[in-house]
């Protein structure tokens, strides 16, 4: 590999090999710079017994969970309950449009109502589809809170307890290895 001129490239061309050079450079092996970046394990250029199976990685990062363990309950404790009311707003809005649907056409089927809960009979099918609506939006507003509150204890989590620790054990690890591995 040749060394990179140090002089002002004056072409369009030179400039662009004068640029490949200084990006492969960058990137030689004794550099080590972008020696990370380009041993990726899909290229599969790492040996098999450098490499980590999925049930290993899979257990590393329970190990790491479990030392986080509450806040990773709730969060997925709040991500359950956010699926949940997502699938329940769905619901309802199925639901307003069955009623629309059967105001539309008598003929068809009554609409299913969550819960056993059916309207009172003296209510018009506007006034169902307007409840409806309502709870729509009460369950919107609920699900938006939720919402908040999980990615609060998510990037609490993440950036304020696993991502510290994480660095901690990396700086940890290079401050016990030998000065000669730094040159």
């Amino acid at each position: 590999m040749t060394e990179p001129p140090y002089r002002s490239p004056g072409s369009k061309r030179e400039k662009i090999i004068y640029a490949r050079q200084i990006f492969d450079s960058i990137g030689a092996v004794k550099f080590g710079i972008m020696l990370a970046l380009k041993m990726s394990a899909t290229n599969g250029n790492l040996p098999e017994n450098e490499r980590y199976s999925t049930g290993i990685l899979v257990r590393r990062l329970l190990a790491l969970a479990w030392q986080f363990r509450a806040n990773c309950l709730w969060s997925m404790v709040l991500s359950l309950l956010l699926l949940l009311l997502g699938i329940a707003g769905l619901q309802l809005l199925g639901l307003v449009i069955d009623v629309i649907r059967q105001a539309q056409n008598p003929a068809l089927p009554a609409p299913a109502f969550l819960l056993g809960w059916h309207p009172p009979a003296g209510w018009s099918a506007l006034r169902v589809v307007t409840v409806l609506a309502l709870a729509i939006v009460l369950q919107a507003l609920f699900r938006a809170a939720l919402t908040y509150k999980y990615n609060m204890v998510t990037a609490r989590l993440t950036q304020g307890e696993i991502v510290p620790e994480l660095r901690s054990q990396i700086y940890a690890k290079l401050q016990r290895l030998s000065a000669q591995w730094r040159k």
